[in-house]
């Protein structure tokens, strides 16, 4: 999935229903590109779990709402000045401990395969 997509939904490129909270939800993808959000405010719930992020997301001054990550890898991620709107709990992030200002600690896992492998 590339990054500029899951931006471009993020900031409000997809309809959503009268009463409905709109949610970007991956499970395992593999994020390519830069996931770049800066002075941005979400218009929906951002879940990416079990993912593979090609570069460290950037997240400056973005506002966002219940936000999680969980069990995925990020090679870094680049956060200053966010604010989350509800709840994330600890199992959300995928590196250990607390991360600082624009000096995440790094998850080490090896990076998948190229191509996912294709079901039978």
């Amino acid at each position: 999935m590339r990054a500029v997509v899951i931006r471009s939904l993020l900031l409000g490129g997809a309809d959503g229903l009268p009463g409905e909270t709109p949610v970007v939800h991956l499970v395992g993808a593999r994020i390519t590109g830069k996931l770049r959000l800066v002075f941005a405010e979400a218009c929906c719930v951002m879940r990416l779990e079990e993912g593979w992020f090609e570069y460290e997301p950037q997240l400056y001054g973005v506002r966002l709402h219940v936000t999680g990550f969980g069990g995925s890898y990020l090679p870094g991620l680049q956060a200053n000045s966010i604010t989350v709107e509800g709840e994330s709990g600890p199992d959300e992030h995928p590196y250990p401990g607390k991360a600082e200002p624009d000096q995440c600690p790094r998850r080490r896992q090896p990076a998948p395969p190229r191509r996912p492998p294709v079901p039978a």
